[in-house]
């Protein structure tokens, strides 16, 4: 969200701090006697604001009867507490930008007073933009079966940059391969029929998705800096956002090789090379064993070839042959001082609504979760995994679309 004013714009949990020190060090000591209220108006006042719109917020504070205009600063809280001077009405101003990322933003005020007026604070004010449902990427794995999958696009899919990337290409059959022999199926999900299976070679194949200015993240890019690896790349993460992903993954095999997805800050032409920390979801052999020595779908945080930085279980245990529905929310915090959370939902029971309440797992992190492309590692031998219907939305909605009736 853009924010324009001559004030400047603060950020993070020290902004308010810093803006209430502020107002401090501006209001003298004397005692306050003047009761005062403070309200918010919205222009224009349509709700809901189309993407795009710019609105403008205004605080007025008013005083008792007969007294002058208030004088000082207003904290509004929007994106940023921002404190802006009242002018010779009593009024304060910010102008926004309204966004195609999130639902709206709740606004509010704080008058904190001055030599003679007492402070004062609105009710809060719920902003509504026009926000849809929107599925940023699909993979359906729809093109024709019993072919490699490197090199592979099109036939329904959406929001990538390029085609499957194996580590081992051209990749060899059997390997990273698409199939349509055993559908993977979950109650209610629309799904497609063919699916992609792996591994193969100890290696990961990888798709780079579509981080371009204009393309579907465009809202939720950043522009990488700061990223372990340090490029510069546009990534997914813009600060305050929050990315859904769901996939179905079938562990075909009873044993301990590892099958998971990957949110890779690599992009092409090593969008399979999951080098850097980053998010995982799926099963990963060893540390997703509890101590009995029983499986369990996880999250984990880490990178290739070296030791997980952590690893969260569920307590859905890994059951070969069974298909889950795993479903991430990854939200970035506003910056780094605020943590950036994920959410694993494994088999969630409602589609196409609200998430569940409590999810599987949850794992947090200071760390940049910033990706531009998604691996997968189907395991360290060939036929060992399947996976189908990977969506990457703006809302758990998006992502798991229940089939109408």
């Amino acid at each position: 969200m853009k924010i324009s004013s001559t004030f400047r714009s603060f950020s993070g949990p020290s902004a308010l701090v810093c803006a209430v020190a502020f107002l401090l060090l501006t209001i003298p000591s004397h005692a306050q006697t003047i009761p005062t209220t403070t309200t918010l108006t919205v222009t224009p006042s349509s709700s809901p604001l189309p993407p795009g719109t710019p609105f403008t917020i205004t605080a007025t504070v008013t005083a008792a009867s007969g007294s002058a205009a208030p004088t000082g600063y207003v904290i509004i809280n929007g994106e940023t507490p921002m404190p802006v001077a009242l002018n010779s009405s009593g009024a304060a101003s910010v102008t926004y930008i309204a966004s195609a990322a999130i639902p709206g933003i709740t606004i509010s005020a704080l008058y904190e007073g001055s030599t003679n007026f007492a402070g004062s604070e609105s009710n809060s004010m719920n902003v509504p933009f026009g926000y849809a449902e929107t599925l940023f990427a699909y993979e359906p794995f729809a093109e024709s079966s019993s072919d490699v999958l490197n090199g592979k696009s099109g036939s329904g899919d959406s929001g990538w940059a390029s085609p499957w990337s194996d580590m081992e290409a051209p990749g060899t059959l059997p390997g990273y391969d698409l199939a349509s022999t055993t559908p993977l199926t979950y109650p209610g999900l629309l799904a497609n029929g063919n699916y992609a299976i792996g591994g193969e070679g100890y290696g990961y194949i990888a798709r780079q998705l579509d981080v371009s200015s204009d393309g579907p993240f465009s809202e939720y890019l950043t522009s990488g800096a700061g990223v372990d690896n340090g490029s510069v790349a546009p990534m997914i993460g813009a600060p305050g956002q929050t990315i859904w992903i769901s996939f179905l993954l079938r562990k075909d095999v009873g044993d301990q090789e590892s099958s998971f997805i990957s949110l890779n800050s690599n992009g092409d032409p090593f969008s399979w090379w999951v080098e850097y920390p980053n998010i995982s979801a799926g099963y990963f052999g060893a540390d997703s064993l509890d101590i009995n020595g029983n499986p369990f779908w996880s999250l984990q945080f880490g990178a290739a070839y070296t030791t997980p930085i952590a690893t969260v279980q569920t307590n859905v245990p890994v059951v070969a042959g069974q298909p889950v529905l795993l479903v991430l929310s990854v939200n970035f915090g506003t910056d780094m001082t605020v943590v950036n959370t994920v959410n694993l939902y494994v088999n969630p029971t409602s589609l196409g609504g609200a998430p569940p309440t409590t999810p599987s797992a949850t794992y947090t992190t200071l760390n940049s979760l910033a990706f531009q492309s998604l691996a997968y590692y189907g395991g360290d031998d060939t036929n060992e995994s399947s996976l189908d219907e990977i969506r990457i939305g703006n809302s758990y909605a998006a992502v798991t679309p229940a089939v109408t009736p």
